[in-house]
């Protein structure tokens, strides 16, 4: 019974306590400041304008919160704006005083300020204990026209969550303001998410005083805040100044929009950290001023040339290359292509492997042939330097050899990476000889097949002193390979043995990076259960089950030079396990045509996916 008493007792008091929030939803005009003590919504049909009356300039908060002891929120979905103004402190929201907790405002449609602070909030405590003392969840618009747009003074562990738009328009503007009027001010947190806009795009001369203006301003005394970007924060200059020991976790667009050579981050203090991740995009200088104990991180498979000013500690976090740091740049080149360069050799092993089956069938001994495949691969296993898409379309004329064929095969191959575009044009010719005539109660055969293969490669470099924040480096190179290997086959047993090669010269992909020659050789094997099923007379089914791995044996370093110095590359997946499945489809019509068409799919133990379809097509006269 007194159980159930308290909590009846905390419900009604709970209802009681919002029994008197107030709701707008219709247009409404204030001459004088609204101060109010519990919730407020304003309705998506629903606005407050603040005007003066008779000009007189005789407001200057809009909505006023002062030491109120309960928490409160604002919920906006219409629109709180302000009209004509003579005074200069004018804001739509302000809060302060020590006694004010837990103040949470939500925006979902515009808040407009034509004085100087769209909301300013002072001195506000934690009072629950989460670690938050405001917090502001913005999806629709938050813009001033003056001073400042979202300012807090003195209240630590504010919190931003951005999903629209917070901008400031004015020339001199700061969208984002915070310092400590007295001591230290910390626990500041901004998630700008993907599609949030943290803007002063007409923001101050960049000259002087005028230069630390911008998008967020950590002013003085600040420390320890974080800021997450996914969305866009822009500024004209000096785009962000973060105060000390802040960490930045960086995955998204930071610019100064005036012009590269500005100041895109700023340190205002020691220690600051910042992440650089994949999808990053910075154009301007990152500044780290007089301060000290400042590290960068990059967490970037990507090819990056940034210039830094200051003392910075740098360090790569990627696990895909090196990073050189030297003359105010940090830069690294992407050995993506090249963490790849055997698991591609291996692809090309299986073309010759489908070709060599197709060869093999009977309807084709002593005889021509033309063969089409297309393939299509493909791992996103959370790792960016293993990340990787493919498309092939090859195409085989065989003609015959004593117990074999001679083939000629040509093929185009594109390959995606991470910021990264390589094209090839392959030509590879070579013998097939489908049986050796070793044993009768099985076949074995033999397989020579070399090639030349011309690629061109479109690297994107990020680089923050360009107006676009990123560069295409164009460069053409050629390789050289060759697989030499076996088939057994016994009854509805076959197994691959395979060497394959491949080698790159010595190439400069740019004024400062140097690629050193590179001989890729590996084995593979691999065995195939069949189970041939005729449907018909003219119809023959086959489904296969394929079981193998592959192994580098030669080429696991990747020697190259990025701003005079030595470095060496050793990673990718530099051996796997494989299942295929595959299912033959073979008709027979007008007693001398042939259709045949496979199917397969291939997953390896590291999470690459390849399909393919094969097709010929034969006709006897």
């Amino acid at each position: 019974m007194n159980k159930v008493l308290l909590i009846t007792f905390i419900f009604f008091s709970s209802f009681a306590s919002k029994i008197n929030a107030e709701t707008i939803s219709t247009a409404t005009t204030h001459t004088s400041s609204k101060t109010i003590s519990e919730d407020l919504t304003i309705t998506s049909t629903g606005s407050m304008n603040c005007v003066e009356a008779d000009g007189e300039g005789n407001w200057s908060n809009c909505i006023r919160i002062q030491d109120n002891s309960t928490p409160l929120t604002i919920t906006n979905r219409g629109r709180l704006y302000t009209t004509t103004h003579d005074n200069d402190k004018d804001t739509i929201i302000r809060a302060t005083g020590s006694e004010e907790s837990d103040l949470t405002i939500k925006n979902y449609g515009t808040m407009e300020s034509i004085g100087n602070s769209t909301l300013y909030l002072s001195s506000l405590s934690d009072g629950d204990g989460d670690g938050t003392s405001a917090y502001i969840y913005n999806e629709g618009t938050i813009t001033a026209t003056k001073a400042y747009t979202v300012r807090f003074d003195g209240s630590d562990d504010f919190k931003i969550d951005n999903y629209g738009t917070i901008t400031n328009t004015n020339a001199a503007g700061q969208t984002l303001f915070y310092q400590a009027s007295s001591g230290t001010l910390s626990g500041f947190i901004l998630n700008n998410y993907a599609g949030g806009i943290i803007s002063a795009p007409n923001s101050g001369s960049c000259s002087n005083d005028a230069k630390h203006t911008g998008a967020i301003n950590a002013k003085q005394n600040v420390s320890g805040s974080t800021i997450n970007n996914w969305g866009t924060i822009t500024a004209g200059c000096a785009t962000m100044r973060i105060g000390a020991s802040a960490t930045v976790n960086n995955y998204g667009t930071i610019e100064a929009t005036s012009d590269p050579s500005y100041l895109s981050i700023e340190t205002n203090g020691d220690d600051n950290i910042l992440n650089f991740y994949e999808g990053t995009l910075i154009i301007g200088t990152i500044d780290a001023d007089d301060d000290s104990g400042n590290t960068l991180n990059f967490h970037l498979c990507s090819s990056y040339n940034y210039y830094l000013t200051g003392s910075w500690s740098v360090n790569d976090k990627s696990g895909c290359g090196d990073v050189v740091y030297s003359g105010g740049y940090a830069k690294s080149s992407s050995t993506l292509s090249q963490s790849m360069a055997d698991e591609i050799v291996a692809l090309k092993v299986d073309y010759i492997n489908e070709t060599f089956d197709y060869s093999n069938k009977k309807i084709n001994k002593n005889k021509e042939f033309g063969f089409f495949s297309k393939s299509y691969s493909d791992r996103d296993n959370g790792d960016e330097i293993d990340k990787f898409v493919s498309s092939q379309n090859n195409v085989v004329i065989g003609f015959p050899l004593n117990n074999g064929h001679q083939i000629f095969s040509f093929s185009s191959d594109n390959l995606d990476f991470l910021n990264l575009n390589v094209s090839s044009s392959n030509l590879q010719t070579g013998f097939l000889l489908e049986d050796l005539n070793f044993f009768t109660d099985k076949k074995i055969g033999f397989k020579s097949v070399f090639g030349y293969h011309k690629h061109r490669s479109n690297r994107s470099q990020l680089n923050n002193t360009v107006a676009l924040g990123k560069e295409t480096i164009h460069k053409d190179y050629n390789s050289f390979s060759a697989i030499i290997g076996s088939q057994i086959q016994s009854g509805n047993v076959k197994i691959n043995l395979d060497t394959s090669f491949q080698r790159f010269p010595n190439y400069i992909e740019s004024e400062d990076v140097t690629w050193s020659s590179r001989l890729i050789g590996q084995f593979m094997g691999d065995i195939t259960f069949d189970l041939k099923k005729n449907l018909n007379k003219n119809f023959l089914l086959n489904p296969e089950v394929t079981l193998g791995g592959r192994t580098l044996l030669l080429g696991k370093n990747q020697k190259y030079t990025v701003a005079g110095q030595d470095l060496t590359f050793n990673g990718g997946v530099q051996k796997d396990a494989f299942a295929k499945f595959a299912l033959n489809a073979n008709y027979s019509f007008l007693n001398n045509t042939n259709l045949f068409i496979k199917a397969s799919a291939k997953k390896t133990t590291e999470d690459q996916e390849t399909y393919s379809l094969d097709l010929a097509f034969k006709s006897v006269f």
